[in-house]
């Protein structure tokens, strides 16, 4: 169970920060229309009846809405846990984005209250590498992303420091994608163990636009995580 909460949580870590460019991050990750808010629900417990993927169990599932401005640019992710640490209850955060000459500079996130509890900055290498770094309790992230000629994350680098600035883990993701310009499929290596798990999303539906409403999310390896759903909602503008 650790497990599946580790990649849960660091899946979504790197692609919550793939809001890189001010163009139009609706187009770039394969989004048809004028999306005003992309709903992710991510759900661990699943199976297949029939030849049908559904849910089992909403013991455990994270809710991401991701929301974006008329010109289609990333702007803020709103992060909701059902059942965390086990325990009944839900907790909601928000990471709003700051921009400058179409680029991202940081960001800042904030508890249900409105109260800022995070906050991240960004240093630009070059034109398509950046470093995201932010602090939490006893530590430290970096995450390095190299882009793609769409500016979409092609590969990251996320290293954690403790206080005495020891690296306490070095996880590399591969990202791919499909011709729309969709998350096809990631390849996760934990560099201090040597690990590495291949993952796909597979498309099993589509709303009226065209886009994604149920993904299958899947690791190419027998006895490895457990298959998720993802189910997705849209709010457009009109």
């Amino acid at each position: 169970m650790k497990r599946v909460l580790f990649f849960l949580s660091l899946i979504a870590l790197t692609y919550e920060c793939n809001a890189q460019n001010a163009d139009n991050d609706v187009k770039r990750y394969g989004l048809k229309g004028k999306v005003k808010v992309m709903e992710e629900a991510r759900f661990p417990y699943t199976k297949q009846v029939n030849g049908e993927w559904s849910v089992v169990d909403t013991v455990f599932y994270n809710v991401e809405k991701y929301n974006f401005d008329e010109n289609g640019r990333l702007t803020a992710i709103e992060h909701i846990h059902n059942q965390v640490a086990g325990r009944k209850g839900t907790t909601v955060t928000i990471t709003k984005f700051s921009y400058k000459d179409e680029k991202i500079v940081g960001s800042e996130t904030y508890d249900e209250h409105g109260r800022a509890i995070n906050s991240s900055t960004v240093n630009w290498l070059n034109n398509n590498t950046y470093v995201d770094s932010f602090s939490e309790k006893e530590t430290k992230n970096e995450i390095v992303h190299v882009l793609d000629k769409d500016m979409r994350n092609k590969v990251t680098t996320t290293k954690k420091f403790n206080s005495n600035g020891q690296l306490m883990a070095c996880i590399i993701t591969n990202f791919s994608y499909d011709k729309n310009g969709r998350a096809s499929k990631e390849v996760i290596t934990d560099s201090l163990s040597g690990n590495s798990y291949n993952f796909e999303f597979k498309s099993l539906g589509t709303d009226k636009k065209g886009n994604r409403s149920k993904v299958l999310f899947t690791e190419n390896k027998k006895g490895g995580m457990p298959n998720q759903l993802l189910l997705y909602t849209y709010e457009y503008y009109k």
